[in-house]
């Protein structure tokens, strides 16, 4: 499932932080992430946090 649509489905509104470790899929999870990553705050992936 998107984040995005998960975020859209639950509700999610607002959110202070996402974290990404995947292994190599960062890319593809972010793709699924562009409406929300409109209203991020911070984003952190894998070793930079």
């Amino acid at each position: 499932m998107k984040l995005d649509t998960y975020a859209d489905q639950d509700g999610v509104k607002e959110a202070v932080l996402l974290k990404v470790e995947t292994e190599g899929m960062e890319v593809d999870v972010l793709d699924g992430a562009s409406s929300v990553l409109t209203w991020m705050h911070q984003v952190a992936s894998g070793d930079t946090w």
